[in-house]
């Protein structure tokens, strides 16, 4: 049998880290527009759905309309990925800046580059 100090022990560290795991998505919750290498305007759609951050992606210039996004998030980096009607893959990782924007890099294909985004609503109170 267990002792009773042990099992709080585990019951406190097991809350804090699913916690930690949580609050870190809700950073990245809400609507955000962006551009990638400063000119291919996008926005992103991110909520929170059973503990897991998920959403979609906006192009317009491209016709790509609530494509799905398959994300992740580490502490203030957020990674994704989406594919477009073609099936041509495109991956993402960016990490929350001081100023709340998030700045990072993508790959599509043979290509690479930059991408950053600004909120586009206040972030979620809580």
């Amino acid at each position: 049998m267990q002792s009773p100090v042990r099992t709080l022990i585990f019951a406190v560290v097991a809350s804090t880290v699913t916690a930690s795991v949580v609050l870190a998505g809700d950073e990245f919750v809400g609507t955000w527009k962006g551009y990638a290498d400063g000119q291919t305007a996008f926005v992103m759609a991110l909520t929170e759905e059973n503990g897991k951050l998920t959403g979609s992606i906006d192009i317009p210039s491209q016709g790509v309309t609530k494509r799905p996004l398959g994300l992740e998030v580490d502490g203030t980096t957020l990674k994704g990925s989406f594919s477009f009607a073609d099936g041509t893959e495109t991956s993402f990782t960016g990490t929350l800046q001081e100023d709340g924007s998030v700045a990072g890099t993508y790959t599509q294909s043979q290509t690479s580059g930059s991408f950053s985004m600004k909120r586009a609503e206040p972030a979620r109170e809580e």
